[in-house]
């Protein structure tokens, strides 16, 4: 077994989500008290960074959506079929490390559709909406509401409900 290092665990905030990388796979670090758990880090519904997401309860959960996993097991309070894959964790010292065969094994099994050196790249979960949310004066992706939004597009405006932020000449 080759093992490789993630992360420190002395950096982990307990029961607060950490973003770690091995192999070009995004994976989500938890640690809770003196134990670490490491799942594969992107949400099964639409394939948010779930380092971005939060813990409530014994729940891992998605910052975009709110779908739900147990930090510790990685399967579905909601729905036990749906489960995120766990890795085996090892710390060592002040080093939280995975085995490098597993990870690969998974990568050969399940390719990564994400490219990162593509426009957007990491930005595609919802790291860009959590700055939008700041841009708005929340500490708190949570906090942002549809009513933070507007549209210059009338019919977006019309179908969603969306204020509408352009212009209403007297001709139309």
């Amino acid at each position: 077994m080759s093992k490789v290092k993630i992360c420190n665990f002395s950096d982990l905030r307990d029961r607060e989500p950490a973003y770690a990388m091995a192999e070009g796979l995004d994976l989500v670090v938890v640690r809770y008290d003196d134990k670490v758990s490491v799942l594969y880090g992107r949400c099964l519904h639409r394939g948010a960074l779930l380092a971005d997401g939060y813990i409530e309860g014994e729940n891992l959960i998605c910052g975009l959506h709110h779908w739900d996993y147990r930090y510790d097991t990685g399967v579905s309070e909601y729905n036990n079929e749906e489960a995120l894959y766990k890795f085996e964790a090892f710390i060592e010292g002040d080093s939280v490390l995975v085995d490098l065969e597993e990870v690969k094994a998974f990568l050969r099994e399940h390719p990564q559709p994400f490219k990162r050196d593509e426009y957007l790249g990491l930005l595609a979960s919802n790291e860009l909406m959590k700055v939008i949310a700041r841009a708005c004066g929340y500490d708190d992706f949570a906090k942002f509401n549809p009513g933070d939004l507007t549209t210059f597009n009338r019919d977006m405006h019309y179908l969603t409900g969306i204020a509408y932020s352009g212009i209403i000449s007297s001709q139309q």
